[in-house]
């Protein structure tokens, strides 16, 4: 699948420039990025860690913004598919979820990497852990819209191996205030939805980050405010759909005694499977009540693995008392 043009020749034309300025910026922010943000909710000038001019930021929206510079940003979220989802077996992506504006002549590009790294869930990751792998996937808009769930249809079929850490990663532009927006989409917070794990910016696509030296950098411990959602959908060989790293499965208590309480956003449970750590399935029940008796589990770690009526599936980690 031919990759979108826009974006990579913006990025290859534009990489000598953007690195310069971003390297100066950061000289004169180090001290600063941990600046809080100002209590009417709108961050100050020497707060606003990526910019390379004096634009503000709405703390509410979680933007990051190169302002007057149309140059690429990469989004990315990593997975662990044993510690965060008790899953043994091989998963093959088909498509990543984003929550964000799409502006008219946005596009979005998707990519999948390995990771080696150890400090998975940290503030910030070593650009040389990540992998690329052979997958490429992309979403188009030719009108400015609302905030919405976004889907980028990954064209190439790559197995990501049982127990591997990877991540998904997402091109795309934010050509700042200056610009009107254009040819942008916005990663925005879903008022709705929670964040489950970190998000990052960096990668070799993206020429617009905090770290000078090309690290994956979370934003949010120097930004403190809102979220980036990213989810992917994919396939296993015993489960068939799951969906991970979403909100749309609620789950509480956490910890459970005798019952857990759940409900999916926009669908109707349909089974429900309690695996161990080793996946191994230690209870099946159908749902009554939207109720799942734990009461006869050992106390410890478990996952709980949802279906919905439309045959996706949702897992959450719990611990039983």
């Amino acid at each position: 699948m031919k990759k979108i043009f826009t974006l990579l020749s913006v990025a290859a034309f534009s990489a000598t420039f953007a690195q310069t300025q971003i390297i100066n910026t950061n000289e004169t922010l180090t001290s600063a990025v941990i600046q809080p943000i100002t209590t009417s909710g709108v961050a100050t000038e020497t707060a606003t860690y990526s910019q390379v001019s004096t634009d503000e930021i709405a703390a509410t929206t979680g933007v990051l913004s190169c302002s007057s510079l149309t140059l690429p940003i990469q989004l990315s979220r990593v997975y662990d598919l044993q510690a965060e989802f008790g899953l043994n077996e091989a998963f093959t992506p088909t498509h990543i979820d984003v929550s964000g504006r799409p502006q008219a002549g946005a596009a979005v590009e998707g990519y999948l990497y390995q990771y080696n790294g150890s400090d998975f869930g940290g503030d910030l990751l070593a650009a040389e852990d990540f992998e690329e792998l052979p997958a490429y996937g992309s979403y188009t808009s030719s009108t400015n819209q609302d905030a919405q769930w976004v889907q980028v249809e990954m064209y190439d079929t790559v197995e990501i191996p049982a127990g591997t850490k990877f991540a998904t990663s997402l091109v795309m532009i934010i050509s700042g205030s200056a610009n009107n927006y254009a040819n942008s989409f916005i990663p925005w917070q879903n008022a709705d939805a929670t964040e489950t794990k970190p998000a990052y910016f960096g990668g070799p696509y993206g020429t617009c980050y905090i770290d000078a030296n090309g690290n994956w950098v979370n934003p949010k411990p120097q930004f403190n405010t809102g979220t980036y959602q990213m989810k992917v959908t994919g396939t296993f060989e015993s489960l068939g759909t799951v969906e991970l790293g979403g909100a749309a499965l609620k789950a509480y208590p956490n910890p459970a005694t005798t019952e857990i309480n759940i409900a999916l956003e926009g669908s109707n449970v349909s089974g429900v499977e309690i695996t161990d750590v080793t996946g191994r399935v230690v209870s099946s029940q159908s749902v009554k009540g939207n109720k799942v008796n734990v009461a006869n589990l050992s106390k410890g770690v478990y996952f709980l693995r949802v279906k919905d009526d439309k045959g996706v599936t949702r897992i959450q980690k719990f611990i039983k008392k």
